[in-house]
């Protein structure tokens, strides 16, 4: 597990952090989310895709799965997928969608004062947040690395 989360701070989460930040320093407005859906262990496609590409249980989301949700394909084979996950799929198109036209979202965008990120995962029916995604990992660590 441990192996796992350093490879994917190396290669996803930090590198992800610093692009933010330079975009950011740019003018650019940032905002942040964190998938961590997977929906439901015997009734989702995303638990047999999942182990199908080497992403097990005890991980957390596997990267770019959020694809999945964001073009509609528990929509598209309604057979292989829930509500919970047409739910979810719904939602996150929706966000992207609101974002592309308004270029704004319902929360704080990235900044230097505020490292707030939308959660998205099984809670289809509130909005969780965090803040500072990794921003300790990657600072005392990674930044020197990477850069």
């Amino acid at each position: 597990r441990l192996i796992t989360e350093m490879l994917a701070d190396h290669y996803i989460n930090c590198p992800t952090n610093i692009f933010a930040h330079k975009i950011h320093d740019k003018n650019a407005q940032v905002f942040q989310y964190h998938w961590n859906y997977k929906g439901n262990k015997k009734t989702s496609a995303f638990w047999s895709t999942f182990s199908n590409v080497w992403c097990g249980e005890w991980m957390g989301s596997c990267h770019s799965f959020e694809m999945f949700a964001l073009f509609g394909q528990p929509f598209l084979q309604p057979e292989e997928f829930n509500d919970e996950d047409r739910i979810v799929s719904k939602k996150f198109i929706n966000l992207i969608t609101y974002f592309a036209h308004k270029n704004k979202l319902f929360w704080s965008e990235f900044g230097q004062n505020s490292k707030l990120y939308h959660v998205i995962d099984s809670s289809i029916h509130e909005n969780k947040f965090g803040e500072n995604l990794k921003s300790n990992e990657c600072s005392n660590l990674w930044y020197d690395l990477i850069v």
